[in-house]
C-alpha cells in the first residue's frame, strides 16, 4: 500500500468528494506516486471525473485523451479506469461514437477474469441511447454470469427500469420483489421509495384502486419519502377516491397534502392540482373551484417561462481531442468473452493532440440538416434484428426532440387495419375497426393515396384515431402515404399543438424520414412472412414421425405419416373428413375448431374415434394455431392411441382392485363418493385392525397378509345384505366403509358395531389365536355441508380415526369427525409449519419488550420475544404448540443467533450496544448449548455483559461456567438468589404480598442481585408498582414490542 505525503492511499482518494477542494488533494497524492503506474493513472482519471463534475469538462477531456498514447506502458487497471473516465463523460455530453471507441478499445485490454464489464459496458450505451431491446438482452445476460449480489441488484434496477417504461408490469413486479428485500436489508430507503411509488402508480393503471388506497395510506405515512413522493401519492390516492365516489375521503387527502404542491416538479404538481379540481367540480365546491383554476394557471404560465431559460445558458462548446493510440495488445492464449453483440468500428483516429476545428467555406449547413442527420444515425445504430416497433419507437423519440412534433401514428392494412402510436417515449401497439378510422388524417392519406393537411381552418379529417372521437382541439397534421409498389398499404401522421411544417426543412425532413420508414415497415412485414413460413415448415419437418395435419381455410393437408395413419389422402376438405368421425364427436370437434379461430388457444387437444377402412381406431389430435396478419393456420399432431386405450382400462381394473385383498381400492372410492355425494346423505367409515403390527411381530407377513383378505372378506360378509353399505381396502390394515344412504350418528355406530362383532367371532372361530377389536373413525356428510372436493370426505374420516386410536378403552372404539377438534389440530399443524418456513426463510422475527427503569422514566433493557409476521398467534399459545411438538431447542437457538446478529446491527449503527434479556430452557441447555454460543460469540464479537439468560433455575453448572466468563443469569427462583447463582431476578409480581416486596428487594441487594418485577400488566398494577416504589418493571402495561430496525431508526432520530 503506497501512502501519499499526506498519509492518503489510493482507496481514499477514490472516495473524495466531487468538489474543487478535492483536485488540490488529488494533486498531492499524485505528487508522492509513480508517473504512469496505477495508483497515479487511477487517481488522474478520478480527478478528471471531478473536473466535469464542476463544469471543467474540456480539462478533464484533455487530462484522460493525453494518457491514452501511453497505454503500452500502463499496467490494464490503469487502462480500464481511463478508459472508464472518457466512457462517463462522452455518455453525459452524447458523443456516442466515442463511447463506442473506447468501450472498443477497453474491450481489447479486458482479461478473461474481468470480460463481463465490457456487458456492464454495453448495457450503459445501450440504456442511454434508449436501444431497450439491447439493454435488456445484454442485462439478462449480464445476470447470467458469476457476479456478485451487489451487481446482480444493479442490473435488476436498470432491467427494471425498461420494464416499467415499457409497460411490462408482470415482469417489473417480479424484479422488484427481489429489489424491495434488498433495500430493507441494506436500509436503502430513497430507492424503497420509488419503488414503492411505482408499484402505486402501476396499481392505479391497471385500475385496481382499491389497492392504491389500501398500501397508499400506509406509504404516505412513510418517513422516507420526500415531500415530492408525498404529492404523488396524494394525487392517486384522491384520484381513486375519486373512482370510487368516496368524495370526502379525497377531500381530506387534498385538505392534508395541498400544502406540498410547490415540493415536487410542475407536472406532479398540475397532477395534483387537476385531480383537485375535479372533486371540488363534482362537489360544487366554488371557492375551492376558483382557486385551483388559479393555481393551475399560475403552474403552466410557471412550466412556460421555464422551457426557454434552458437555451439561455451558454454553455462551455466541448472540444474532443484526437490521439493517436498505441498499437492493440496481442491476443492472449486463452479465449476471451465476446460481447452479445459486436460493437461498431470506432472512428479513424488521428496523429496528435490537438483541438478539431473544421472550416467550411462558401456554404451554409442547416440546423436542421444536422437534426435530421441525427435522426437516421439513431436508426443506423439499430441492430438488424430490431422490431420495427423499436425502429419507429427509437426514430420518434430522436424525431420529437429535434423537430416540433408530439405524437406519430402509423397506419398500415395487412389483412386488418394496424397502427402504431407514438407518445412521450413510448409506441402502443393497435388493433382499428374501419369505423374507428373512417374520418382519420391517418385514413385520408392511405385512402387518397396523397399527403394530408390538418389545422384550424382545414378540419375535414377531425376524428382523433386514437379516443375514436373528434378531437377536443384541433392539433396541426400532416399525413403522408406509406406503398408498397404501385399499392398504398398504409401512411405515417405527425401532429403537434402549434404549426411546424413552415419551419425550416421540417416539410422536406419529414418526407425522407417517413420514405425511411416506409422501406423498413415493408422488410419488417417481408421477414415476419418468412419466419412464419420456416416455422411452419420448421414444425411439419420436426413432427414427420407423429403424423401432421395442417388446415387452412376448411381445407387439409397430410403428412406422409398421418396418410399411413389414417388411410386418407394427401389433401381432403373438413366435411370428407368428418364424414369418417363418429357422430357424438363432431359437436365436440367444431366447437374446439371454433375456440381455435377465435381465441388461438394454446395447449388444446381432442381424442375421438376414426374410421380407418372398415376399422374404427382411437385418435389424439394436439392443435398448435399459428397467425400471420389475420391468416390462421392450425397445425395439429395426430396420434393412434387405439392401443394406449387398450392398456388404459386394464390399468383402470388394476387400479380398482387390490390385489392382497380383491376388494376395491381408494381410487373406486372415490369414483364412488363423487357418485353418491349429490345426495347428501352418506357416511364413511375408515376402519383399522387394534394392535395389528403386534400380529405382524409375532406371525410374520405370510399370517397377516391372509388376515388382511380374511378380514376384507368378513366385512363384505357381514354386509353382504346391505346394499347400500360398500367396503374398501385402503392400505396394510386399513378399510373403509361407506354408508351410501346413512347419516344417522345411532344407526352408523351400530351397523359398525354388529360388523365388526361378526367379523371377530368369524375370525376366532377361524383361530383362536385372532381376538381381534378395531378402531373406526366415522365422516357423516349432512344435507347443508358443500364440499369443494369429494377427497375431504376420506380425509375427514381420516382425521376421526386419529381421535379413536387415542381412546383408552378395552372395546372397539368408534368416533366421529369433530369440527371443532380438526379446526384446532388444523390451526395447530398450520402454527408449526408456519413456523418452519418461518425460519426456513428468515421470517421469523424477534421483538423487543421493554424493561423500564421507573426511577429514571427510561428502558433498562430490552426482553426478546418471538414474532410471526403476518401470523396473529398468542404468544402463550404459540410456547404451548411449541414444547408439545418439540420445537423449544430449535426456536430458541434461533432467537439466540438472531439476537447476536442484530445487536452487532445495532452496533454498526449506532456505535453501542443494548441489554438484551433471552429465555432458554433446560432442554437447550442438553442440546451443545456451549459449543453453539462459543460459535456466535466467535462470529459477532458481542460483549458478553449484554447477554442476558433467562432460566427457571440458575443451578445447573453451564449457567455458573457462562456466568464465570462473563454473560449475566437471570433466574426466576428465589433460592438462586440465596445461593449467588444470578444477576437478576425475575420475579411475578402477582405471587408478591405487600410485606415480601420489600423483603425480596432486601434479599436481592444483600446478594448483589438486581430484582425485576414482571406480569405488571394493567394501570393498577402500575400504580401499585409506582407506590411501592419498584425500580424495574415488565409486563403487557407496556404492550408495544418493536423489531430492531426500527429501535435503530428511533435511537438515530434521538441522537
Amino acid at each position: 500500500m503506497i501512502l501519499s505525503g499526506d498519509g492518503m492511499v489510493l482507496q481514499e482518494v477514490l472516495q473524495l468528494e466531487k468538489t474543487q477542494g478535492s483536485i488540490k488533494k488529488i494533486d498531492l497524492f499524485l505528487v508522492s506516486q509513480v508517473k504512469l503506474s496505477d495508483e497515479y493513472v487511477c487517481a488522474l482519471s478520478y480527478k478528471a471525473i471531478i473536473l466535469h463534475t464542476i463544469g471543467k469538462t474540456n480539462e478533464a477531456l484533455k487530462l484522460l485523451f493525453n494518457m491514452v498514447p501511453s497505454f503500452k506502458e500502463m499496467d490494464v487497471n490503469g487502462i480500464i479506469a481511463v478508459c472508464d473516465g472518457i466512457i462517463e463523460i462522452c455518455l453525459e455530453l452524447k458523443r456516442y461514437d466515442q463511447v463506442l471507441k473506447y468501450i472498443k478499445i477497453k474491450e481489447n485490454y479486458l482479461p478473461v477474469s474481468k470480460a463481463v464489464l465490457h456487458i456492464k459496458d454495453n448495457i450503459k450505451y445501450y440504456l442511454a441511447v434508449k436501444r431497450y431491446d439491447d439493454a435488456k438482452e445484454a442485462l439478462l445476460k449480464y445476470l447470467s454470469d458469476d457476479i456478485t449480489r451487489e451487481e446482480s441488484i444493479y442490473a435488476k434496477e436498470e432491467l427494471s427500469k425498461i420494464y416499467y417504461l415499457e409497460h411490462q408490469y408482470d415482469k417489473y413486479l417480479e424484479l422488484a420483489e427481489d429489489l424491495e428485500n434488498y433495500y430493507q436489508a441494506n436500509l436503502a430507503l430513497a430507492p424503497l421509495a420509488e419503488l414503492g411509488l411505482n408499484k402505486l402508480k402501476i396499481a392505479f393503471e391497471q385500475r385496481n384502486y382499491l389497492k392504491v388506497i389500501r398500501e397508499g395510506l400506509v406509504y404516505i405515512q412513510d418517513d422516507y419519502i420526500d415531500s415530492a413522493q408525498k404529492l404523488v401519492c396524494a394525487t392517486l390516492l384522491m384520484r381513486s377516491y375519486l373512482f370510487s365516489n368516496d368524495y370526502k375521503r379525497a377531500s381530506i387527502i387534498e385538505s392534508e397534502y395541498c400544502e406540498l404542491i410547490h415540493a415536487g416538479d410542475k407536472e406532479n404538481s398540475l397532477g395534483f392540482c387537476y385531480a383537485a379540481l375535479e372533486l371540488y367540480t363534482k362537489t360544487n365546491t366554488l371557492v375551492s373551484i376558483t382557486e385551483y383554476q388559479n393555481k393551475i394557471r399560475e403552474l403552466e404560465a410557471q412550466k412556460k417561462e421555464a422551457k426557454p431559460q434552458k437555451k439561455k445558458n451558454k454553455q462551455e462548446e466541448i472540444v474532443i481531442p484526437v490521439v493517436e493510440l498505441p498499437e492493440e495488445p496481442e491476443e492472449e492464449a486463452e479465449p476471451k468473452i465476446l460481447s452479445s453483440k459486436p460493437m461498431e468500428e470506432p472512428l479513424q483516429i488521428h496523429q496528435s493532440v490537438q483541438s478539431r476545428v473544421e472550416v467550411i467555406q462558401s456554404a451554409v449547413v442547416s440546423k436542421n440538416y444536422e437534426n435530421l442527420e441525427s435522426v437516421f444515425q439513431a436508426i443506423s445504430e439499430l441492430d438488424l434484428k430490431t422490431k420495427f416497433r423499436e425502429i419507429f419507437r427509437v426514430c420518434c423519440i430522436r424525431l420529437c426532440e429535434v423537430f416540433p412534433i408530439e405524437e406519430v401514428y402509423l397506419l398500415y392494412y395487412r389483412r386488418q387495419y394496424l397502427g402504431i402510436h407514438y407518445k412521450k417515449e413510448r409506441a402502443y401497439d393497435k388493433k382499428l375497426s374501419f369505423e374507428a378510422i373512417e374520418n382519420t388524417l391517418s385514413f385520408a392519406a392511405m385512402n387518397y393515396d396523397e399527403e394530408v393537411f390538418l389545422d384550424k381552418d382545414n378540419d375535414r379529417y377531425r376524428q382523433d384515431i386514437v379516443k375514436g372521437c373528434d378531437y377536443e382541439e384541433i392539433p396541426f397534421g400532416y399525413a403522408v402515404p406509406l406503398r408498397d409498389n404501385l399499392k398504398t398499404v398504409g401512411s405515417i401522421a405527425y401532429f403537434a399543438p402549434e404549426a411546424f411544417l413552415d419551419k425550416d426543412m421540417v416539410y422536406e425532413s419529414l418526407k425522407l424520414v417517413s420514405s425511411m420508414l416506409n422501406t423498413r415497415l415493408l422488410m419488417s412485414l417481408w421477414q415476419d412472412e418468412v419466419e412464419f413460413n420456416h416455422r411452419k415448415l420448421f414444425f411439419i419437418h420436426e413432427n414427420m414421425s407423429s403424423g401432421v395435419k395442417e388446415e387452412i381455410d376448411g381445407y387439409l393437408h397430410f403428412s406422409q405419416t398421418a396418410c399411413k395413419m389414417l388411410g386418407v389422402f394427401e389433401d381432403m376438405t373438413e366435411e370428407d373428413y368428418l364424414s369418417k368421425m363418429k357422430t357424438e364427436d363432431i359437436a365436440e370437434y367444431r366447437r374446439i375448431h371454433e375456440e381455435l379461430y377465435t381465441l388461438l388457444s394454446e395447449n388444446v387437444s381432442l381424442e375421438y374415434d376414426f374410421k380407418r377402412d372398415t376399422d374404427w381406431i382411437r385418435i389424439k389430435e394436439r392443435y398448435y394455431p399459428m397467425v400471420l396478419d389475420g391468416v390462421i393456420c392450425i397445425l395439429s399432431l395426430i396420434d393412434d392411441i387405439t392401443l394406449i386405450e387398450q392398456n388404459k382400462k386394464e390399468l383402470i381394473h388394476l387400479a380398482y382392485k387390490n390385489p392382497i385383498s380383491k376388494l376395491d381400492t381408494e381410487v373406486k372410492l372415490m369414483v364412488d363418493l363423487n357418485r353418491f355425494y349429490p345426495n347428501k346423505k352418506l357416511s364413511l367409515a375408515v376402519v383399522d385392525i387394534i394392535d395389528f403390527n403386534l400380529y405382524r411381530e409375532l406371525y410374520g407377513y405370510n399370517f397377516t397378509n391372509q388376515l388382511i383378505y380374511t378380514v376384507g372378506q368378513e366385512l363384505m360378509r357381514a354386509y353382504e345384505n346391505d346394499f347400500n353399505i360398500l367396503i374398501y381396502h385402503l392400505e396394510t390394515d386399513r378399510y373403509a366403509i361407506l354408508f351410501s344412504d346413512i347419516n344417522d350418528k345411532r344407526a352408523v355406530d351400530s351397523k359398525l358395531t354388529q360388523g365388526f362383532k361378526a367379523v371377530s367371532e368369524s375370525l376366532w372361530k377361524l383361530n383362536s389365536r385372532v381376538k381381534l377389536l378395531f378402531n373406526a373413525g366415522v365422516y357423516r356428510l349432512a344435507r347443508h355441508t358443500n364440499l369443494d372436493d369429494v377427497s375431504k370426505i376420506l380425509y375427514f374420516a381420516l382425521d376421526a380415526l386419529g381421535d379413536a386410536k387415542a381412546l383408552d378403552t378395552s372395546s372397539n372404539h368408534i368416533a366421529h369427525f369433530d369440527s371443532d377438534l380438526h379446526k384446532k389440530k388444523f390451526n395447530e399443524n398450520h402454527l408449526i409449519t408456519h413456523i418452519s418456513e418461518s425460519i426456513d426463510h428468515g421470517k421469523l422475527g424477534l421483538t423487543y419488550k421493554q424493561i423500564v427503569d421507573l426511577e429514571k422514566n427510561e428502558v433498562y433493557a430490552y426482553s426478546i420475544v418471538l414474532n410471526l409476521d403476518n401470523f396473529e398467534v398468542d404468544s402463550s399459545y404459540m410456547d404451548f404448540v411449541v414444547k408439545r411438538r418439540g420445537l423449544t431447542i430449535q426456536l430458541e437457538k434461533y432467537a439466540i443467533s438472531n439476537v447476536f446478529k442484530e445487536l452487532k446491527m445495532f452496533k454498526d449503527s449506532l456505535k453501542g450496544y443494548i441489554l438484551c434479556f433471552i429465555p432458554v430452557s433446560d432442554a437447550t441447555l442438553e442440546e451443545n448449548f456451549y459449543s453453539f454460543l462459543e460459535t456466535q460469540q466467535s462470529f459477532f464479537k458481542v460483549p458478553k455483559e449484554y447477554i442476558v439468560f433467562q432460566t427457571g433455575h440458575a443451578s445447573q453448572g453451564i449457567w455458573q461456567k457462562l456466568r464465570a466468563e462473563g454473560y449475566r443469569i437471570a433466574s426466576s427462583n428465589l433460592m438462586d438468589v440465596y445461593s449467588n447463582a444470578c444477576d437478576y431476578l425475575m420475579y411475578d409480581y402477582h405471587l408478591a404480598s405487600a410485606d415480601s416486596i420489600e423483603e425480596i428487594q432486601e434479599l436481592c441487594q444483600r446478594h448483589d442481585c438486581t430484582c425485576i418485577f414482571h406480569t405488571i400488566n394493567t394501570k393498577e398494577d402500575m400504580e401499585i408498582a409506582r407506590t411501592k416504589q419498584l425500580r424495574l418493571i415488565y409486563g403487557e402495561y407496556y404492550k408495544k414490542a418493536i423489531r430492531i430496525k426500527t429501535l435503530i431508526e428511533k435511537m438515530v432520530n434521538q441522537v
